[in-house]
This record gives C-alpha cells, structure tokens and sequence, in this order.
C-alpha cells in the first residue's frame, strides 16, 4: 500500500482482494433524532470484500542446507559480473526465486517472486525466522486462503517452523460504488478514535481521505477508479462488472490497515482464518474505531450523532464465509503482457522501417533482426562478450527478472552452490 503525499496529494494506494457479492441496497435509514441533512441518493451498491495486504511471520530455525545455498546465491547477486548475477536464483516446490543481493533490516537473506517477498534469518533471538508479504495480486486473484496455501509448502523446504504463522499486519477492504458527493463530506463528520484526519486532491480533483495514518490502526477511503489509472491495473474493471458495477458511477474502496501491535490487544495474532478475522475486525473498525455520521445542531455530543446512510451500509458489508477466488487461474511467472511487449518492441521496430524506407512488415522484420545482428558484432568490443553469449546473458537475465524459469549452467561452468554444498555435507561426515 502507498502512503499518501504530505503535499495535499494523494498517491495510489494498494489494490483489494476477492469475494464476489450481489448487489445490495443500504440498510440503514437516517435516524429520527437528527435532521436528514445529507444528500443521499441511495444508490450505493456493495461489490466485493477482502484482503489487501497480509504480513506473516514465522519462528522456528533455518535449514543448514538452505543457508549454504543463499550464502552463495547472494553473493552471486552482488557480483560484478551480469552474466553470474543471472544465476542468483532458488528454486522452491517448482517457482523460481529471486535471490537479492541484499538483506533487509535483520534478516539476512531476501527472496522474492511473483507471489511472495521472503526475508529469512537464522531465527536465533527474538527475530522471526522468516517474514513473508503476500503480493497483492495474488490476494486479489486467487484470495489469502488459497495463497497461504501455497506458502505452506514452500516454506517447510526452507525452515523448520516451530511457531506460526503470526499475523504481522492486515489489510481489510470493501469496493462499493456510488454516485454521492464524497467530496461534500466534512472532517467533523466523522467520529474516530484517530488523531489524524487528512483529505487529499490530485489534478484538482478530490481523492479521497485518510485517518489516523502511522498509527497501529489507520484508514484510507478513496476513489478506487482513479487509483487503478496510476496503478495500472484495468483487471478490476472487469471484476467489479462482475460484481454488478454499473461501469459509470465512481468505485471507492474503503480500507482499513491493521498491524501488530493492535492484533495483539484484540489477542488475534493468529492467522489460522483471516476471512473470519477481517469479518469480525470489520464490525469495530467501522463501529467503534471510525463511523460517518450527520452532525445534529441539537447534540454537541458527537458520539450520539446518528450514523450516515452510507457508512451504515459499509458497516453491513458481508465479508463471507470463504475466501473464494474470483478471477482468473494466477501464474506463477510475473512475466509482462504480451499488449506491452508488441507495443514496446513495435516502437522500436517501427521506427526502424520508416528510417530504412521499408513498407512490407515480414521484411522489416528480417532486416531489423540481421541490422540488430551486426550491431551485436560491431559492438562486441567495447562490450567484452560475443553476440551470442551476449543475447543468451540478457535471456537469462529476463528469466530471473521475472521469475520464469531456473537458469542452468552449462556443464562446462563450476556451479559454486554445488562446490559449497558438497563441502558441507563433507564436514558435517568428518564431524559424525
């Protein structure tokens, strides 16, 4: 999730996960104790619930064989060598990992895919073994439960868990779409235990408000349409369409990030079902943490002002009882579209055949790549490498820039992770 700019901005924040719902009318009518002084329209229509963001941590003990293999892997990722940088990679249950050639904070080892951001140490102290953040995408597309699945069997081939998984932090959200004003809604409207309350503008253009932000509990309520733009992620439009957007009015997202400290006041750290946690979180956060309400010229007491029409309906948001996929099977591989590779190369080709006069495509497809050739020889120099094992490098480095596949080294090579681990097992016989 992206923090909001400090300079009356606001930037995109993260994307939501995926329950399908029916459409559904507001629950709520305006209370009789207070005037009716909001322009309602009623036509809010709830689409979808989920998690946005999910931190897990995990003790236990890394594997021996597993820290000689990222001993290594990292210092392939440092080396100055962009052809042995491409091989800085581990492979775990059939996904290719990236392995960083960096740490993060304590944790000594990263390694990332598509799907997962794993920071490992060797669990000894206080610190976790690992820390895992499950991408966002992949809780949109297939849900938490089903990637926490998959977790599960990479992990026990990494470490060994003695406790866990803990929920770190946790971010619930509801997509819901309406054509009311939200930008005539004032700060004193809402009610909240939080410090903080900022409203943002981009392009002129209100985006949204977030509260308590930095806190152990903050609150982000935006125009989700807008931040898929920034985002690039037109997938949603599709999934909300599904969900009985009408394709025209606004989509907002209201979403509450959840972290640690306050799991462990609410004593639910573990994330044994975080579909019934966010469920269950939802009723106080919308309730007691943060409510919208339409102020009462007769009750300075603002915790008696009667709940706003639609926060009513938010707070009647049904977070279901199974975290239930609800777009496309999601890959493994985090490779780019085709729509951007054909529109990325045919810039280049393109302009290659208005320069050298071509108007039949086949053939200026045949003259760039013998062009692109001899471009390759001329510059082998200054580049230090042959065309050929220039263009192999540059492939392998795509493969593990997008985790596509395991790079193997030809049998020529010293594959150094292999040096290393035979001289540990070669140890630990001379010390049994």
């Amino acid at each position: 999730m992206t923090t909001p700019r400090h300079d009356g901005t606001a930037n995109s924040a993260a994307n939501g996960v995926s329950h399908g719902a029916e459409a559904r009318p507001p629950s709520a009518s305006p209370s009789n104790t207070a005037p009716y002084n909001c322009n309602w329209t009623d036509d809010y229509v709830f689409l979808r619930s989920g998690i946005d963001t999910l931190q897990l941590s995990y003790r236990g003990d890394l594997l021996d064989e597993t820290r000689v293999k990222l001993d290594e892997l990292k210092r392939l990722a440092q080396s100055e060598n962009p052809s042995e940088r491409t091989y800085a990679q581990i492979e775990v249950q059939g996904r290719a990992f990236s392995v960083l050639p960096r740490g993060s904070g304590l944790f000594k080892y990263v390694i990332v895919d598509p799907w997962f951001r794993i920071s490992l140490s060797d669990g000894s102290g206080s610190l976790p073994v690992a820390f895992v953040q499950v991408g966002s995408d992949v809780l949109t597309k297939i849900g938490a439960m089903r990637a926490q699945s998959v977790l599960g069997s990479v992990l026990p081939k990494l470490l060994s868990v003695s406790e866990g998984p803990s929920i770190s932090r946790i971010d619930c959200c509801v997509d819901f779409s309406t054509c009311y004003d939200m930008e005539s809604i004032n700060r004193r409207d809402f009610v909240t235990r939080a410090k903080r309350i900022s409203q943002y503008v981009e392009n002129d253009k209100f985006t949204g408000w977030s509260v308590g932000l930095r806190g152990a509990i903050a609150a982000r309520l935006y125009n989700k349409t807008e931040e898929i733009q920034v985002s690039n992620k037109p997938y949603f439009r599709g999934l909300w369409k599904g969900c009985g957007w009408d394709g025209e009015c606004p989509v907002w997202r209201l979403e509450f990030q959840v972290k640690r400290a306050a799991l462990k006041e609410f004593g639910n750290e573990q994330a044994d079902d975080v579909v019934v946690l966010c469920s269950s979180l939802w009723q106080y956060l919308t309730q007691s943490w943060l409510r919208l309400t339409i102020p009462s010229t007769d009750d300075t007491t603002r915790s008696r002002w009667p709940t706003h029409p639609l926060w009513a309906s938010i707070q009647d948001a049904d977070f279901g009882v199974a975290d239930a996929p609800t777009l496309m099977r999601m890959s493994v591989k985090g490779s780019p579209s085709y729509d951007w590779m054909f529109r990325t190369g045919a810039s280049g080709l393109l302009t290659f055949m208005a320069i050298e006069d071509f108007d039949d495509l086949e053939e200026g497809v045949f003259a760039f790549v013998a062009a692109y050739l001899d471009f390759l020889d001329e510059t082998s120099g200054a580049r230090g490498s042959l065309s050929e094992d220039h263009v192999d490098m540059k492939i392998r480095a795509i493969r593990r820039r997008y985790n596509l596949a395991i790079n193997e080294r030809p049998d020529y090579q010293r594959d150094p992770v292999t040096t290393a681990l035979m001289r540990h097992y070669s140890k630990g016989k001379e010390h049994g």
